[in-house]
């Protein structure tokens, strides 16, 4: 983020009004994918040195954009079935963190400061990790507990849908319990594996467990949903 200023500041000196774009546009998308990335930070040191046009390699950027916009559009069609959205997604290069950054907060935007990395989607499992960010810090340089709430909704609400659609049902979360064991820092894991019966209707619950990089529970979280008939 520093580098990103610092190089804003620059540009606006010389008045070069393109390349403060593309430095928008990287701010803007610094997670979505590494093609962005990867593309973008080489296309930037050959422009400086006026080795490519700025136009040249704006239309070089295009190229991974256009990347995950096909991919997107390859795998859209399995947006209610999430594991088979996943699956398609990562047969892909990169599918994995398109997956992750494109797809699902393009279908839960509400959930995307969390910056959930998915590694499973299975009908009985998923597991995603999560960066320590500033964004996610209380006042005790740990993640929040806020975070961590909406992290294992996502998680363990998530591995219950699929089922409860192939049951041809509805589910609406209507609570959230939490347990907090130790503080929350640096990388963490959120797992959540469903059981094999499907829901009765009604009043469910499922939990999903966040553990940090040393293996040691963090938090366990309880997601309460009411599960019910589609009613045509």
């Amino acid at each position: 983020t520093r580098i990103v200023g610092k190089a804003l500041m620059i540009c606006a000196k010389k008045n070069m009004l393109l390349e403060i774009s593309f430095l928008l546009l990287l701010a803007l998308v610094w997670e979505v994918s590494p093609l962005v990335l990867g593309v973008y930070v080489p296309l930037f040191l050959l422009q400086w040195g006026a080795y490519i046009t700025s136009f040249q390699a704006f239309l070089i950027l295009l190229v991974p954009v256009s990347y995950i916009l096909v991919v997107a559009l390859s795998v859209v069609s399995y947006r209610n079935n999430v594991p088979k959205l996943f699956k398609a997604a990562c047969a892909f290069p990169l599918g994995s963190h398109i997956f992750s950054k494109v797809l699902i907060p393009a279908f839960v935007p509400h959930k995307s400061f969390l910056r959930l990395h998915f590694e499973e989607w299975t009908t009985k499992e998923v597991r995603a990790t999560m960066q320590q960010r500033f964004w996610l810090h209380n006042p005790f340089q740990s993640v929040d507990l806020g975070a961590l709430i909406s992290a294992g909704e996502v998680v363990g609400f998530g591995v219950c849908l699929t089922q409860v659609y192939l049951d041809k049902m509805r589910a609406i979360p209507t609570g959230v319990t939490a347990v907090f064991h130790v503080k929350a820092r640096g990388k963490l894991t959120i797992v959540s594996t469903r059981p094999e019966a499907s829901f009765p209707v009604g009043i469910n619950s499922h939990s999903a467990k966040i553990f940090d990089a040393k293996g040691t529970l963090c938090a366990e979280i309880t997601t309460n949903f009411m599960v019910s008939k589609i009613n045509k």
